[in-house]
Order: structure tokens, then C-alpha cells, then sequence
């Protein structure tokens, strides 16, 4: 059978009819509210599923069925069985002041593949809301997930505690029923907040524009929001769209593929809980081509002697020399850094190790040798504030004119330990555009580096 999802097909039963629901949904309706559960574990998945919605009066139970088999016999697979994660929800966990006429609601699961069913759950103080819900691209909810779903209330809520979630008939794609787990929330029958911009305190190379903080790069733009209250967020510019879910009223998107020094008009539109859309509207311009260099690896722990033995390494990434001279590197992003004054040229795919003033080449102590023909660029002092943090720190590294050209975020690590960078953009600055790995490779493409 063809892995293909298959066109899909929706049955409904009503509540007066228990014979008709159980054939529809394979389970008959809850008759009370359950606490919330821990997560389950299942097993590896493949493609196809069904969605279940419980609810009472107006659709007890709708199912949407691609034609996934249930797998019969015995399982071969003695592998780690996957849990199905509810990754996030909307209204979140936790969250007060939703409220009580939520125009909709979402879900988000990963589940390291296709579940075979999915049965949500959503409960209020007099028992299960009614809902209709439809799965729907993850890129409308803000988030990166397996499955999203859209879960619309047919009633006004009561006010009080609600759960929502996975409930019991859910199965994966064995045919094998997984643990139902909730998020919990408060409605509210008063007036709600809407999600408009709020204070929050802009970095040294971003600009503040009505309440957002904008960082400008040569092919990109970058906006952070701080919110009065829980959005999704859209940033948008030159037909290009990209969302995030702001859970605790913050979020950071950004947005590529854009061209240096041209004038776009970004748009960023917050929509809050109560459906109301906040709509910010400006022309902005993306700087002229950057100098391109990047931070590839950081040993912020060495085995030798600790701060003088740390170094950052650069690599030119582009296809022209590129000067030093006026560079800054810093550990906060409020902090002008740490001053560069040597009038070395980085070559095209040429590498430097920015040092301390006390850095020895030939004293490594058991950390990666650093290669004769690498040149050093010493900074006045130990890198940064005193020194890289064992732990882990963030780096910014900016031109003379305070412009952003790479970042690395704060990776804890163990001593002789490297933050390397391994995504394919020089300059992505997610945590899961680095990794942490042992031996360092000073001077050396690392393993994965593609540039």
C-alpha cells in the first residue's frame, strides 16, 4: 500500500446514538472530566491518521480517516518506543485570562511520525466542550511539529479551569492506544487584554520601530516582539511570510532570502486570544553586503590554563579578502566589545583564532593543537568580560559601523569541549545551528561544515 495520505473522509455521530459513535470513532464517549496525564510511549510511526474530536451536544465524536491499516501480529521493532509530545498549545499551559468567546483554539504534537488517530480533549468546568477540529499546516500556528491541529468551540466557554489535549482513543500506527496527556488553562468571563507591543529592552545593533526591536542584515531582518498578552506573530515582507507562536508574550522571527540594500515594507501583525489582529506596517532597508565572516567555533573551557587559552575562531566565507580593523566581539548584546586592531586581511576561506593577549600556541595542554600557518589576532586582555564562561555565553561579533555579522548563543560544555557551528547558513544564530564536540578542530573545517 502506498505510504500517500488518502483523500480524506469524514463520518459524525451524534450523542443519542452510542452504537453509531462507537462504530465512527471505535470508542464511546467520556462521560466525565479526567485530570491530566503523563505522556505515553509508542512506538515508530509511519504515514496516515485519523482525528477524533470528543465533545457533547452538537458533535460527539468526527473522524478523519486516511486509510492508514491497523498492523496485526506481533511487533518486530524491540527498538525505544517515541512519545508522543504535546509540544504546545493555544491558549498554553498554564495560561490565565483567556477568554470565554476564544475563537479558536490549537494543538501541536510531535510524534516522531503519523499517529494512526487522534482523539482531542477538551474539557471546562461543566464537562466536555463541544468542537469541530481540523488538522491544519504547522506554519499557521507558529511552530515546528509533527501534526498541528485547529480546534474550533461551538459554545461560549465557562468560565473556570479547561483542559485540552490528547484524550483516550488515540492510537499510533499500530493500532495501539496512547496515554492521553493535557494542557491546563483558565477562562475568564471579563474583558481580555489584546496582544499590542510592549516595552522590552532593544540590543546594541537592533533598532527599535513601534514597539518591536528590528535587526537589519544584508539578506535578512530579524524582529523580536514583547507583547501585553499571548499571540501568534506574523512577519511578512516582499511575499514572504513567516510565523511564531508567542506563548509567554515574546518571540523572535525572522525572515531570509531577502536582497542587500533594498527597501522593503515589513509588516508584523500580533493576533491575541480574543482573535483581534495588531497591525504594524513600515519601510525598512536591508544594509548593503556585510563583510563575510563568521564565528565557527568557540573553546570557552580548555584543558590548559583558563582564560588565556580560549580562543574564537573566524573564517572568511565569501570570495574576497576581508580586514579585521574595527571589528568588535562581545559577550552581551547591550556591550560594545572587545576592539580589533590587527590589519590582517582574511583570504577567501581563510581562518583566524581571535586570542588573549596571553594565549600560548604551544601550551594547548591536551586541547587540539592549533596549526603553525593559523594566525592569531590578540585581543587587548582576556576575550571578552574576564573571560569566556565556562558554562557558556552568547557572542556577537559586529564591523565598525556596529553591524551584525554573526552570533553564537550560550552552549554549556565540558572542558576541552568546542562550540562548532554545523548548519549549512554562516549566519544562523539557533542553538541548533551549533553543536558541542570534542576534539576542537582549530584552524580545520569541522566535521558537517559546508561552507
Amino acid at each position: 500500500m502506498s505510504s500517500a495520505p488518502q483523500p480524506l473522509s469524514v463520518r459524525t455521530a451524534q450523542r443519542s446514538d452510542p452504537d453509531a459513535v462507537a462504530e465512527v470513532c471505535g470508542t464511546a464517549p467520556l462521560a466525565r472530566a479526567r485530570p491530566r496525564f503523563p505522556l505515553a510511549r509508542l512506538r515508530p510511526q509511519s504515514s496516515g491518521r485519523a482525528l477524533c474530536c470528543a465533545a457533547v451536544a452538537l458533535l460527539t465524536c468526527a473522524c478523519i480517516d486516511t486509510g492508514v491499516p491497523t498492523h496485526q501480529g506481533q511487533h518486530t521493532d524491540a527498538g525505544v518506543f517515541q512519545a508522543p509530545l504535546l509540544l504546545a498549545t493555544w491558549p498554553a499551559d498554564g495560561a490565565a485570562g483567556v477568554p470565554d468567546e476564544l475563537p479558536r483554539a490549537w494543538i501541536a504534537i510531535a510524534s516522531g511520525g503519523p499517529l494512526q488517530q487522534v482523539r482531542t480533549g477538551w474539557r471546562g468546568p461543566q464537562g466536555a466542550v463541544p468542537h469541530r477540529a481540523e488538522e491544519r499546516p504547522c506554519g499557521e500556528m507558529g511552530v515546528e511539529a509533527s501534526v498541528c491541529l485547529r480546534l474550533d468551540p461551538l459554545v461560549r466557554l465557562d468560565a473556570g479551569v479547561h483542559q485540552l489535549g490528547l484524550d483516550e482513543g488515540s492510537l499510533d500506527v499500530r493500532g495501539e492506544p496512547i496515554e492521553p496527556t493535557f494542557a491546563e488553562f483558565q477562562v475568564t468571563a471579563l474583558p481580555v487584554d489584546p496582544a499590542l507591543p510592549s516595552t522590552g529592552e532593544c540590543e546594541r545593533d537592533e533598532e527599535r520601530v513601534a514597539g518591536f526591536c528590528l535587526l537589519r542584515g544584508d539578506d535578512s531582518l530579524r524582529v523580536r516582539a514583547f507583547l501585553t498578552a499571548s499571540a501568534i506573530v506574523e512577519l511578512g515582507a516582499a511575499g514572504l511570510v513567516t510565523r511564531a507562536l508567542a506563548e509567554r508574550a515574546e518571540v523572535t522571527l525572522r525572515l531570509p532570502g531577502l536582497d542587500p540594500d533594498t527597501f522593503y515594507s515589513l509588516r508584523v501583525t500580533a493576533t491575541g486570544l480574543d482573535g483581534s489582529a495588531h497591525l504594524l506596517e513600515t519601510l525598512v532597508r536591508t544594509h548593503p553586503p556585510l563583510m563575510t565572516l563568521t564565528i565557527t567555533e568557540v573553546l570557552a573551557d580548555p584543558l590548559g590554563p583558563d582564560p588565556a587559552q580560549e580562543y574564537v575562531e573566524l573564517l572568511n566565507y565569501g570570495e574576497e579578502p576581508v580586514p579585521l580593523m574595527g571589528l568588535r566581539l562581545a559577550d552581551d548584546p547591550s556591550r560594545e566589545g572587545d576592539l580589533v586592531t590587527s590589519s590582517l586581511r582574511v583570504p577567501p576561506g581563510g581562518r583566524v583564532l581571535l586570542v588573549s593577549e596571553h594565549f600560548e600556541p604551544d601550551a594547548m595542554e591536551g586541547d587540539a593543537p592549533i596549526p603553525a600557518g593559523l594566525p592569531l589576532v590578540r585581543l587587548a586582555g582576556p576575550i571578552a568580560t574576564g573571560g569566556l564562561t565556562n558554562g557558556g555565553e552568547p557572542l556577537f561579533l559586529r564591523d565598525a559601523q556596529n553591524r551584525r555579522l554573526a552570533a553564537v548563543p550560550a552552549l554549556g560544555g565540558n572542558p576541552g569541549r568546542c562550540s562548532v557551528r554545523s548548519a549549512p547558513n554562516p549566519r544562523d544564530e539557533r542553538p541548533e545551528a551549533f553543536a558541542l564536540r570534542q576534539p576542537c578542530t582549530p584552524g580545520r573545517a569541522a566535521e558537517g561544515e559546508t561552507w
